[in-house]
């Protein structure tokens, strides 16, 4: 399965390993380690632990968990860079850390030469979920109320430069809607914060909004992706939305 002394790595997750040929042999003889890049509670958390579990008794051996957030999984993806080039630590990562962080700052790992990517596991558009307590009904809501009252609104994202956050700028960008971002160091804290009414918007991954959703503690507006979710049959389209 391993026969290279690569670093691999996996999108939406995408996981990162390294082995050696002299190691490919006999791996994996012991545990293996499975990095994310983001807090407890998030989309990445949501899509990992279940395949870990799946290949545990594929591998012959456990897979133990590590969240490292900040610098919305950056952090994580310069430690993985400086791993050994042993086969027992992965990554599993969105597109955030690979395709956008390195534009955005000085990094400690090259996008196209530190990892080869081992495969794309799931993905998913965006969901832009409100708290109740907000006017907000709909898009067209977010986008006249927050232009009609500047500065005022503010929406939560898994961290700077991931998925949701270039989902908030580009709908900025094409609405002229007026929000602040506020970057957590995961989906999860976000979406704790948004229940709690500590922030009013949020662009989240579709999975850890769902039973938020359902039990009526936060309302959805719509997705990005362009065709509806089965998740959320009733929710709007970004484009349905206008």
């Amino acid at each position: 399965m391993i026969q290279r002394g690569l670093r691999f790595a996996a999108v939406a997750g995408l996981f990162v390993v390294s082995v050696s040929t002299a190691l490919a042999q006999s791996y994996p003889n012991k545990p293996i380690r499975v990095l994310i890049g983001y807090a407890p509670g998030g989309s990445a958390d949501a899509g990992v632990r279940p395949l870990a579990r799946a290949l545990e008794p594929l591998l012959g051996q456990p897979l133990i968990i590590e969240n490292r957030p900040g610098n919305a999984g950056g952090v994580a993806m310069e430690l993985m860079a400086r791993a050994p080039a042993d086969g027992y630590t992965l990554y599993y990562f969105d597109s955030g850390p690979l395709t956008v962080a390195p534009h955005l700052a000085k990094v400690g790992y090259n996008s196209l030469t530190s990892f080869t990517h081992l495969g794309h596991v799931c993905g998913s558009g965006s969901l832009l979920v409100v708290h109740p307590s907000t006017p907000f009904k709909s898009v067209a809501d977010v986008v006249a109320i927050s232009k009609r009252e500047p500065s005022k609104w503010s929406y939560g994202t898994s961290g700077v430069g991931g998925p949701h956050h270039l989902s908030g700028e580009y709908f900025k960008s094409v609405t002229g809607a007026n929000l602040l971002h506020v970057p957590y160091k995961g989906g999860g804290p976000a979406m704790t914060e948004l229940m709690g009414g500590q922030i009013p918007i949020m662009f989240s991954s579709l999975g850890p909004a769902v039973g938020a959703v359902k039990g009526g503690k936060i309302r959805a507006l719509a997705v990005t992706s362009l065709q509806r979710s089965a998740a959320f049959p009733e929710v709007p389209t970004m484009d349905g939305s206008g």
